[in-house]
């Protein structure tokens, strides 16, 4: 085997881990099913009972909270069921459509992160302006920039600063979404789309109004999500004609040769120990970290505690009182 179908074999197997971290986070938590085991408490056991002298035999006494809590907890299962038989759905996919599905979940992250991180830094720009406003007369970025401000442009408490710094982050946000979605590549949208993420920016830096530069980042993501959201509404039909076909191929494949061959060679299309091997090696170093972590910690409050007591042993005794 040559490097290059080794380096392949590897991405598949790496590519089929993260569905096996889904299912098993859905797992860690019973599928939302209440457990009590001394720590965790059920959720059917806070309902409050609100009328304890009543009647045993009322049969058709009815408790609001208690349905409550039970049609949440059957809400929350079968959500988990569903996102339990999606990830096992996306495992088996083949390396083509499997490519597709992250390129489309890349993109999609990319628009809310880029969502969150305009939020975040136009609200610190709002309350460093207010802030600046508030002991002299400030208007606005463009001010600075005109006159040459390099000293309230590169401070590092004032507005500037993470004018900058949010140019950079969206421009490298713009520049991965633009390779990755699966949209439409218009050449007048592909140039836009820098645009859209970096709107706050340039927006911060005029004296626009406090309420349109607090909802500028709901209108920057509009475009970005528009491209995602028509990938979802032009690819339903191929999704719906991949999962029929792969449907239609596993029952001909049992009627013909039986359940045991078609396990046996889905197992080997999908390099299922080597997946195992993987994800087992990812958990264990997960756990592992975290435990270092933990085992830091301590030592470091042990240092602390120890150098707080050598520094109370070693300072110098008080002066005596003169009579």
């Amino acid at each position: 085997m040559s490097l290059r179908s080794k380096a392949l074999a590897l991405v598949e197997v790496l590519l089929r881990v993260p569905p096996l971290f889904v299912v098993d986070e859905f797992l860690k938590i019973s599928l939302g099913l209440p457990v009590s085991n001394g720590e965790e408490v059920s959720v059917l056991s806070n309902v409050t009972i609100d009328h304890v002298d009543i009647n045993e035999a009322d049969a058709n006494y009815y408790d609001a909270n208690f349905y409550n809590a039970f049609f949440l907890t059957f809400f929350v299962f079968v959500i988990c069921c569903l996102g339990c038989m999606s990830s096992l759905c996306v495992f088996v996919l083949y390396t083509k459509h499997l490519i597709i599905v992250y390129l489309y979940l890349i993109s999609l992250g990319i628009v809310f992160v880029s969502y969150w991180t305009n939020v975040s830094a136009i609200k610190q720009i709002q309350a460093l302006t207010q802030a600046a406003s508030a002991t002299h007369p400030y208007t606005s970025i463009l001010e600075d920039i005109l006159n040459l401000n390099l000293k309230s442009l590169l401070d590092l408490d004032g507005p500037g600063i993470l004018v900058i710094q949010n140019f950079v982050i969206q421009f490298g946000l713009a520049f991965l979404f633009k390779n990755v979605h699966l949209g439409p590549r218009n050449q007048f949208i592909q140039k836009l789309l820098p645009l859209s993420f970096m709107a706050p920016s340039f927006l911060a830096m005029l004296p626009v109004a406090p309420n349109l530069l607090h909802h500028s980042p709901v209108f920057a993501s509009l475009l970005p999500l528009i491209l995602v959201k028509f990938v979802i509404w032009t690819s339903a039909y191929t999704i719906v004609h991949v999962i029929y076909t792969g449907y239609q191929h596993g029952r001909l494949f049992v009627s013909n040769y039986g359940l045991s061959a078609l396990v046996e060679t889905e197992w080997m299309r999908l390099n299922v120990p080597c997946v195992l091997r993987v994800f087992w090696v990812l958990r264990v170093a997960e756990h592992a970290i975290a435990l270092l972590m933990d085992s830091y910690d301590d030592d470091t409050d042990e240092v602390l505690k120890v150098s707080t007591l050598l520094a109370v042993h070693r300072s110098p005794p008080w002066p005596s009182r003169c009579w």
